[in-house]
């Protein structure tokens, strides 16, 4: 529940900065505009083009049609056949070739940039209706590749192995796909068209995307893997525009995640069976494509769309499958409805180890072309909205048609069978304590892609339209409201010390906090002091702890209180972490102990799952109410009280990242075991 608050909270700052985006875009002067503009021309001249493949007679588009240009380059049209072609070397002829199609080959003129390709169906044309798995290559390839996966998965035939990677994150839009004319409104009434008003939308928003993308992040990890160790990244780097600090949450998320391997697909949260698991045949029709021939092997492309449709969109795409050893050369899923979704990975055959090795992973969004719903992140859904019939716009296309995110993973400096160090007991995310203060220096020795003037702008432009809006505080404070507390600078106080009321205090208030990470990432203080105005007393904790390992979360620290208790209450290590101002359950108590204790604290992560706390302390306590104790002959109405307690909380699947700001958990999973034995 808290994970999806501070989402709908992150999502409400950004939209806020977006709005100013749009609303308050300060436009540079002319000749900076002509800079912008004409830089890429003048420093790169490059091929860029677009199309889409059809058939001839049927005129409907041809998916994952095989284009060739004359410099080497290669490409497949989508889902829908449309393809895009960028090159820094100029392009002279592409030839397009589909099974079951004659090739054809297109002349590219530096005048055209889109091009409608139609190719004509032969007379041994394939049929659309799948054949038996006897009659069908596609599936005897399909059979090979599912058979030798645990020797072409990199964490299956290698004992260890590690990377450097270069995430680019963009949300953005192609300056050319939308016009920048004054979009006139009419709304109809009673059967009439009626001006209503003018929008400069479109206007603003080409104006705007000329000069910078709509958002930028960056991202630099190393990625270590021992075989029978977990997996560990650790964030080396991070720029986010907008954010001095980056968001870590974001950090974190799932967002290129995903192998054509394992036997469950993730793609953005989403668990989908995998094309080549055990049981693929049954859930997944297939179809050979093309066979792209080389030197020493060749290449099948081979074609797959589940066999059944439902209600959600499911997977379908693109294999790569070498000849030779039946491994991956590339991989490509989508997700074709109200929202399209593209994931793409692209292998390089290490030949020394006879593996090919994932080098880059991208995946892309953006407005669909049919009302499919599509769920992402596995709480998001996005459904077709009921349209307005009786509004009227002179501009056919909006932002949000054209507008795309596209995340980018490059992956370098790759060691295999070397010996690499992982720790069990460490988080599968690690952040660098210097991941917000890297240097352009560093940055650019580790990009695997240089960063354009018009990111350079994205920002400049975001990071001044943040700071106005005070959204890296507002995050803040929505993130540390959500957990009971308000920070500022140095200390975050606690708000569930503000106000409290219970039959024997009655009205208690409160102040308190604890410091936080501005103060110190090794020490942190704590303590509260309240006052009830039906007893007349005032109660107060003071604490303090030191940090003895980053790595594993360990701390030690101390404290005295002096309190109320309520009676008969288990005391338990691992506490209910939800947080409300005000507790209802607390007007039905009055009866209390007091107590005076000291106490010594140590918690300690056995694994990232595994956390395990420890507590020594000793008091007295008095009763607050009609009761006696007979010991041994004596009574007793108050008496002193030792105790050591052991408590050991296990989330299984959960997952977690140590950043300097703390342990955070980035992905709640259930179920959540607490186990404690405490002895007096």
């Amino acid at each position: 529940m808290t994970n999806k608050l501070l989402l709908k909270a992150a999502l409400w700052v950004a939209f806020s900065v977006y709005l100013r985006l749009i609303r308050q875009a300060n436009f540079m002067k002319k000749l900076t505009f002509l800079i912008l503009l004409l830089f890429p021309a003048i420093v790169i001249a490059q091929s860029s083009f677009s199309g889409i493949v059809k058939d001839a007679k049927t005129k409907q588009p041809l998916p994952f049609a095989t284009l060739l240009t004359d410099i080497g380059l290669g490409e497949i049209t989508d889902a829908d056949g449309k393809f895009v072609i960028q090159s820094e070397e100029t392009i002279a002829e592409i030839t397009i070739s589909y099974v079951g199609y004659e090739s054809k080959r297109i002349q590219i003129s530096p005048e055209n940039s889109y091009y409608s390709i139609l190719l004509q169906p032969t007379t041994e044309q394939l049929n659309e209706v799948l054949v038996l798995a006897k009659e069908n290559p596609a599936i005897q390839i399909i059979k090979n590749a599912i058979a030798k996966k645990d020797k072409n998965h990199i964490q299956k035939a290698l004992k260890s192995f590690q990377y450097r990677s270069y995430n680019k994150f963009i949300v953005s839009a192609n300056p050319d796909s939308i016009s920048g004319k004054i979009d006139s409104v009419f709304i109809i009434k009673k059967g009439k068209k009626t001006f209503d008003r003018i929008d400069s939308t479109n206007y603003n928003f080409k104006r705007r995307i000329e000069k910078s993308h709509l958002y930028l992040t960056e991202k630099i990890s190393e990625h270590k893997f021992q075989r029978g160790k977990n997996k560990k990244e650790t964030i080396l780097a991070s720029r986010m525009a907008g954010f001095q600090e980056p968001v870590y949450e974001f950090l974190a998320l799932d967002i290129e995640n995903f192998t054509f391997y394992d036997e469950v697909y993730t793609l953005l949260g989403n668990k989908y069976i995998n094309p080549l698991a055990r049981n693929a045949l049954k859930n997944y029709n297939y179809k050979l494509l093309d066979t792209i021939v080389h030197q020493k092997d060749s290449t099948f492309m081979v074609y797959y769309k589940p066999k059944r449709t439902s209600e959600a969109v499911g997977l379908e795409g693109v294999l790569y499958i070498n000849s030779r050893n039946h491994a991956l050369t590339k991989g490509i899923a989508q997700l074709k409805g109200i929202v399209h979704v593209k994931a793409e990975q692209q292998f390089e055959y290490l030949s020394t180890y006879n593996i090919w090795f994932p080098m880059e992973t991208q995946i892309s969004i953006q407005k669909g072309n049919n009302k499919s719903p599509v769920k992402l992140f596995g709480s998001i859904t996005f459904n077709a909205g009921k349209a307005n019939d009786s509004l009227i716009r002179t501009n056919q296309r909006d932002p949000s048609d054209i507008s795309y995110l596209l995340s980018t993973t490059r992956n370098s400096d790759i060691k295999i069978n070397q010996p690499v160090k992982v720790i069990n007991s460490a988080a599968s995310i690690e952040v660098d304590e210097q991941v917000s203060t890297r240097s352009d220096q560093y940055w650019n020795q580790y990009r695997t892609d240089s960063i354009s003037r018009r990111g350079l702008e994205t920002y400049r432009y975001i990071d001044s339209l943040s700071q106005e809006e005070g959204a890296e505080r507002k995050l803040n404070i929505a993130r540390k409201i959500l957990k009971g507390y308000y920070p500022t600078r140095y200390f975050d106080f606690d708000l569930s010390q503000l106000i409290n009321f219970n039959n024997y205090e009655g009205f208690r208030l409160g102040f308190g906090g604890i410091t936080n990470s501005n103060f110190s990432k090794s020490f942190r203080f704590e303590g509260y002091a309240a006052y009830g105005f039906k007893d007349r007393e005032i109660k107060y904790r003071l604490g303090a702890a030191a940090r003895l390992s980053k790595i594993n979360n360990t701390w030690i620290g101390v404290s005295y209180t002096d309190d109320l208790r309520e009676a008969a209450k288990i005391d338990f290590l691992f506490d209910d972490t939800s947080f409300s101002l005000i507790n209802p359950r607390n007007l039905n108590i009055s009866q209390f102990y007091g107590y005076r204790i000291y106490s010594v604290n140590f918690e300690h992560d056995i694994f990232p799952n595994v956390e395990s706390k420890v507590q020594l302390r000793h008091g007295k306590f008095n009763t607050k109410f009609d009761y006696l104790f007979l010991n041994g002959g004596e009574i007793f109405d108050d008496y002193n009280l030792t105790t050591a307690a052991v408590a050991i909380k296990w989330t299984p699947f959960s997952k977690y990242m140590n950043s300097p700001v703390g342990k955070i958990a980035v992905k709640n999973g259930f179920p959540k075991i607490t186990a404690q034995v405490s002895k007096s």
